[in-house]
């Protein structure tokens, strides 16, 4: 019965969709012969209405000049959902990585990714399962990462965003959307839907300032994601601190723990010094990405495991002591000729 009920689901709503020797990486990868079910439901919190009768529903709009839904015209579900292992009854976050394709819940086998976008791989390992269950994620921020995954995932990013990038959305304005084959306009850029702004209503509407959040969410996240883009390495060569590394630079506000003198925060250059008697020093940081990538149905991202990162304090400076011996040579002047008693000095030869 889950099952089938998943598999409804799935039809209605997921359619839519320099030195490091002394660091070691232990990643927290899922067990082989897995599979996963998907669609079990959104994995957002619902929108609030502030002008019509519904007090919850989920995020339905286009994206661009795409439209998740089974005629490619009308708008749909932009949403991570739930996913769930066959064997061990796990949950992650499922995101749709090939539009245009219909999703299924029967369990799917899995593939590493090798290829992932190092800002993807930070996004889905930042905004996974556990931290869902602890924060929430808004149906605006689901709908703002999901955009970022057809985005970014080398495979099929062009389906979406050909040509668009989503680091020039700040402050971008809901472009015009009208229902229906006819009447939609080609060239559209962000998320648009019916909106109460222009006379829709039921269960499928959008008020303009949820789609102009969701395209300031996408700007915002991809800013973040770009700036602690994976993979991440740490660098222990320095005695007196260690340094904290992305595929594009610095990572600041990362929580180190170190075996004595607590926490440490990253600074702005990725920097945090030892703490008086401190050895060694954790951080959690991305790890491997999998994907389903069945031949007739969707593929779907999991969101990303995460990986432990172990570094050892290097050994401390040695201290040299150079000793310099300098040696003086004083030179006597010649003596003078002795006198003759004339007005000329006397020479003998």
């Amino acid at each position: 019965m889950r099952k089938l009920v998943a598999r409804v689901l799935v039809a209605l709503s997921v359619l839519s969709l320099v030195n490091f020797q002394q660091v070691a990486i232990t990643a927290d990868d899922l067990p082989a012969n897995d599979n996963w079910f998907g669609g079990i439901g959104p994995a957002v919190v619902p929108l609030t209405s502030t002008s019509s009768g519904e007090t919850t529903r989920a995020f339905w709009g286009c994206i661009n000049d795409y439209c998740p839904s089974a005629t490619g015209y009308e708008v749909g579900p932009i949403t991570p959902f739930f996913i769930e292992s066959s064997t061990t009854g796990e949950r992650r976050l499922g995101w749709c990585t090939q539009p245009g394709i219909v999703a299924v819940a029967d369990p799917l086998p899995y593939n590493v990714v090798t290829n992932l976008d190092g800002r993807l791989q930070y996004l889905l390992w930042k905004y996974d399962y556990d931290y869902q269950q602890a924060n929430g994620i808004s149906a605006v921020d689901g709908a703002a990462i999901q955009a970022l995954v057809w985005a970014w995932r080398t495979t099929h990013g062009s389906d979406v965003f050909d040509g668009i990038d989503p680091l020039n959305w700040n402050n971008l304005a809901v472009d015009t959307y009208v229902a229906g084959n006819g009447g939609l306009t080609a060239g559209r850029v962000g998320f648009t839907g019916e909106t109460a702004d222009h006379g829709h209503n039921g269960s499928l509407w959008m008020e303009d300032e949820d789609l102009l959040a969701a395209n300031q969410a996408t700007y915002d996240l991809a800013v973040e994601a770009t700036a602690n883009a994976g993979p991440w390495a740490l660098n222990t060569a320095n005695y007196d601190g260690v340094t904290l590394t992305g595929a594009n630079g610095a990572i600041s506000g990362v929580t180190l723990t170190f075996n004595a003198g607590g926490t440490v925060v990253t600074n702005g250059s990725g920097y945090a010094a030892w703490p008086n008697g401190a050895t060694t020093v954790t951080l959690e940081a991305p790890g491997t990405a999998y994907e389903t990538q069945p031949a007739a149905s969707q593929n779907i991202m999991i969101s990303v495991s995460g990986s432990t990162i172990n570094g050892t304090r290097a050994a401390a400076p040695t201290t040299t002591t150079t000793t310099t011996t300098t040696t003086t040579t004083t030179t006597q002047p010649p003596e003078e000729p002795a006198s003759t008693g004339d007005d000329e000095p006397g020479y003998t030869g």
